[in-house]
């Protein structure tokens, strides 16, 4: 009966250390879903836009993960050259399936200027 109750203290002990863990984090996270979408810091912050480009990559049980959710490939899935501004979506069920993907706004632009001393 003794050691019966002292596992009981030990796994509950455990159980709120993993749910605490989740107050310090720099995002909200769920312990069974997260859904979240966040703005990155990029673009002129004009509202208006004409483009959208998204990309992303999936993990599956935090043991495989595979894909391009990169600002670039963003910009590339769409031809935006000119940023206006980017979020990204976090989706994550139970820590076995999780989606982030990059989501980009913007215009088509003029190409920059190859630079001459860049050989």
């Amino acid at each position: 009966m003794k050691t019966m109750f002292k596992s009981v203290i030990v796994l509950g002990a455990l159980a709120a250390i993993a749910c605490i863990t989740g107050c310090a984090t720099p995002r909200p996270l769920g312990l069974v879903y997260t859904r979240i979408v966040e703005p990155l810091s990029l673009g002129d912050g004009n509202m208006r836009y004409a483009l959208k480009g998204e990309a992303e990559s999936i993990s599956v049980l935090g043991l495989f993960a595979s894909g391009d959710a990169s600002l670039n490939a963003a910009c590339r899935s769409a031809k935006i050259l000119k940023v206006s501004w980017a979020n990204r979506e976090i989706t994550n069920v139970l820590g076995i399936y999780g989606v982030y993907k990059t989501v980009v706004y913007g215009e088509a632009g003029t190409p920059a200027a190859e630079n001459p001393a860049g050989k």
